[in-house]
Formats: structure tokens, sequence, C-alpha cells
């Protein structure tokens, strides 16, 4: 049998083994955020899941360059606490459960506490809020599970608006091949999950409004 000298080699005589190193957590939760999000359409879904979960009875969707550009969930349902907002894009914090036991009994449509977060290591969010009762809102960023600033009073409508802008920004490879897609099949994708939505949840109001 001949033998290639030119060959790549393992870590035998000869050649140093290659280094296993432990990978930093943003380089982690980054490679973990394109297994959830892999496309428009996916955050979308997550976000319209949770909006029921919420027990929305209206659900506004806006889209733009087929979510690449701007993707705007908006809801009238029971609204996020202020006092959780810290954590509220961190990884794995749910409102659906506590303890392991809880899984023979919810009811949701998802509860690990994902999608949120991994929104945040590949896009810029922002997530405005208000609960029944209070005077007004509050609005915060996130990016890479945290805060980017303290929440900040304004004006807001019952419910809560998550606005997803410049996905897949930071993974170069992934936008690339997007945008050399045709968008209009991204905003087409879209359309078709809010519509299967609508099918299944017919004391939901939904809309998409798209450019």
């Amino acid at each position: 049998m001949e033998v290639d000298d030119a060959a790549p080699r393992g870590g035998g005589a000869g050649g140093e083994p290659p280094r296993i190193r432990r990978l930093e957590e943003s380089v982690v939760n980054r490679v973990a955020a394109g297994e959830v999000i892999q496309r428009p359409s996916s955050a979308v879904k997550e976000l319209v899941e949770n909006c029921i979960d919420a027990g929305s009875s209206t659900i506004s969707v806006t889209i733009k360059d087929g979510g690449l550009k701007l993707i705007q969930v908006s809801e009238d349902g029971h609204g996020i606490r202020c006092e959780d907002l810290p954590i509220l894009c961190e990884m794995h914090t749910t409102s659906k459960l506590s303890a392991y036991e809880d899984l023979q009994t919810i009811k949701s449509m998802g509860f690990r506490g994902e999608a949120l977060a991994s929104m945040t290591y590949v896009g810029h969010v922002t997530v405005t809020i208000i609960t029944e009762g209070q005077l007004h809102g509050y609005r915060v960023s996130y990016r890479d599970g945290v805060m980017e600033n303290d929440p900040k009073p304004c004006a807001a409508v019952k419910g809560t608006q998550i606005m997803v802008e410049n996905l897949f920004y930071n993974v170069v490879a992934c936008r690339k091949t997007l945008q050399n897609s045709a968008l209009q099949s991204y905003s087409i994708k879209i359309v078709d999950f809010i519509s299967r939505f609508g099918v299944h949840h017919i004391n939901v109001n939904f809309s998409c409004t798209k450019s």
C-alpha cells in the first residue's frame, strides 16, 4: 500500500496533538443560537408561540426584508413584570415551569427559555412591556442575553412588543447565504406560519405587515 507523505496525520509521532480548549460562553451561545433560530421564520414562530402562551387575543407581526432587517411582534397578553426584565433574555429562564415534575402537566407551547435568548446573540433585541394597572411601560435593549441599559419608562400599549433588528448581523456566512436567497420567500414562509396559527387559534386575531 502506498502512503502519501503529504497527507495530514493525526497526533502520532512527529506531530503535536491539537489542544482541547474550553470554548468561551459567547461562542457556545452563538452556535446554539444558530440551531434554534435558523432563519427569520424560526424567530417569528418562537415569538408568536410566546404570545399565545401569554393569553393574547391580538397578535400583530411586522417584517422588513423578509425579517432580516426587522421582526416586530406585538400582543395584548398578560405582559412581563418589570422586575423580571434583567433575566428575561438569559438562557433557560422561563415562567412556564420551576421543577422537572412540572413537565407532566405543562400545556404551554414552549418552556425551555432558549428562543429569546438566542435572538439576542444573533440580532438586536428591544422589548417594550406594560402590565395591567401600570401608568407607563418600560423599554430595554438586549445583547448576548443581558440588558444593554436599565429599563426606561415609556408610553406603551397593554402587553408586550418585541423587536428584533438586523438578524444574523454577526454571523456573516449565514447572513450572506440568506441575503443571496429570495427575500420574498422568507416573507411567504412567515405569512404561512401566521396563517397556520390563525387556523388553529380561532380566538386570536392575527395580522401581518411586510415591506
